[in-house]
């Protein structure tokens, strides 16, 4: 599995996702452009963020680096397939 996507984490908790492309088993498959999602961040720069709905939800836990813009995620849906990534600002 391979996936590459943006998103825009809106600053009020909201998201979007204005473009993304997975391959599952060599299998492509591509989100609606501006898919909804929702995030937290506290105060120890740990987190979640959810993608959806409509559609299946997919949740995941942040961990934000103290000195960088980079954001690192993993999926935590219980019998999900192991998914992770790092995010990195690329405009502020």
């Amino acid at each position: 599995m391979a996936i590459i996507e943006l998103i825009s984490l809106n600053g009020d908790g909201t998201l979007t996702v204005p473009a993304a492309t997975a391959s599952i088993n060599g299998t492509i498959f591509r989100s609606p452009p501006n898919g909804p999602g929702s995030y937290t961040v506290g105060p120890d720069c740990t987190g979640s963020l959810m993608f959806g709905p409509p559609g299946p939800a997919f949740p995941f836990d942040l961990f934000v680096e103290f000195k960088d813009s980079a954001v690192y995620m993993i999926q935590t849906a219980p019998g999900s397939p192991v998914v992770q990534g790092k995010a990195e600002r690329v405009s502020r």
